[in-house]
């Protein structure tokens, strides 16, 4: 919750400010923060997928042999 309170006041005002995106009414902002959320999700999933189930099966596997 801390590193996602962080990205909420740095990363999503950055994102907003660097004029990569059209912000011409309410709902453009909304996409935006929309896309914040997705690919922040995206990335939490597949890191916890490599260092949270991966990972651990792999070394435990290897500690096996």
């Amino acid at each position: 919750m801390v590193h996602f309170g962080i990205m909420l006041v740095t990363v999503l005002p950055a994102m907003y400010l660097s004029g990569w995106f059209i912000l011409a009414n309410a709902m453009d902002y909304l996409q935006v923060l929309g896309m914040f959320l997705m690919v922040g999700a995206v990335l939490w999933l597949l890191f916890y997928l490599i260092f949270g189930v991966f990972q651990p099966k792999r070394a435990s596997q290897q500690a096996r042999n």
